[in-house]
């Protein structure tokens, strides 16, 4: 690319009577670009890089896409790697770099092709954390042009910048929390020392006077797992940014330019996603991979322990045999089950607070006490 700045201060180098070699020393570049445009005046320079600054234009063919991807976002600045992750995916690797698409994109703005929609937005960094510390946690929702509704589940380990996204076509309920939070710590590989939530309520009943009082699976599932929760405030930047700019990012990078008809369907591309760009590109705040970093903070995650909430699980439950007035005895004590389970055989676990009972014929494997 051809740079004006690089040029003025060539020329600013010439009027201050420096010589070309000492003009390429002093600005670290090759002895024959400032050679080149030390030689030239302004006119020269503007016909110069009139000629030469998009002559090689690879993107050229994907023109129709850009321009549909910018025309469904009502011409709103969009994240360049958005952009070029949309066409990488669907036409596979690119010729180009993001740079090379760049300076495409300021072409098409140049000759009036692309007119955008500004906004400025404001960004303030964070302190960071310590491999292992924390991981956040939030929900989101998006209409896709389809009509269909997605709800968002996302973590992130604080230090490693690593991701986990799902998403369900249907409202969030505490279970289904729990099984996504399960789900990001096999995705992760370990449990961090904190997650940090917001007052959202299928975790949270209130707070009073400072004693955060979680909804009842959700304080079972803490117990079993050992959790140390931090609750904020919701849409605090301070504490949960980097979750929050994530929900963000799912919408504008992978929500935005694609359209889904299913959760299935959405979930399929969010995989690769994940996979491609939201873990295997560098971070713009730690300005290294996620997918390598995560190697380093797994060495300090703590491993996940089996949960009563895990449908496909079976470890630490116990079989009990109803009698014939549907009692089971647990630990000195007995229990009346509904009666259609006399004589029967199911399946207890057992925590500090609360006795499951599980159904051994019921598909779902829920728990009934």
């Amino acid at each position: 690319m051809i740079k004006e700045k690089m040029y003025e201060k060539v020329q600013l180098f010439k009027r201050q009577g420096y010589s070309i070699s000492e003009i390429s020393s002093d600005m670290e570049i090759d002895p024959k670009t400032a050679a080149k445009y030390y030689v030239m005046n302004g006119r020269q320079f503007k016909a110069y890089r009139k000629k030469h600054m998009f002559r090689d234009k690879v993107f050229e063919e994907y023109e129709k896409d850009i321009l549909k991807v910018y025309e469904m976002n009502e011409f709103q600045r969009i994240n360049m790697s958005a952009v070029y992750d949309y066409l990488e995916e669907k036409y596979g690797t690119l010729a180009a770099s993001e740079q090379t698409l760049r300076n495409y994109i300021d072409y098409l703005i140049k000759i009036d092709k692309l007119r955008l929609n500004e906004k400025i937005r404001v960004y303030r960094k964070v302190p960071e954390l310590p491999f292992g510390r924390q991981m956040q946690l939030d929900f989101g929702q998006y209409r896709c042009r389809s009509g269909l509704k997605l709800y968002i589940f996302a973590s992130l380990l604080s230090a490693s910048r690593y991701k986990y996204v799902t998403f369900q076509d249907h409202p969030f309920r505490t279970k289904e929390i729990i099984s996504h939070l399960l789900n990001s710590f096999d995705y992760f590989k370990g449990v961090p020392e904190e997650i940090v939530i917001d007052q959202d309520n299928l975790m949270v009943v209130s707070e009073n006077a400072g004693d955060i009082i979680y909804t009842d699976d959700f304080k079972y599932f803490i117990e079993e797992q050992k959790l140390r929760m931090y609750v904020c405030r919701a849409a605090d930047p301070e504490t949960k940014g980097k979750i929050e700019n994530l929900i963000k990012y799912v919408k504008r990078n992978l929500l935005s330019i694609r359209d889904f008809k299913s959760a299935s369907e959405a979930n399929e591309s969010n995989s690769k996603w994940l996979k491609r760009r939201a873990n295997g590109k560098i971070s713009q705040a730690t300005k290294q991979i996620p997918a390598y970093l995560i190697e380093e903070e797994r060495k300090h995650l703590r491993p996940l322990g089996n949960s009563i909430f895990r449908k496909n699980s079976h470890i630490g439950r116990e079989q009990r045999i109803a009698n014939e007035k549907a009692y089971i005895s647990v630990e000195a004590c007995t229990y009346q089950l509904p009666l259609k389970y006399r004589n029967k055989t199911v399946e207890i676990y057992v925590t500090k607070h609360k006795l499951f009972v599980f159904d051994l014929l019921h598909t779902r494997g829920d728990y009934f006490l």
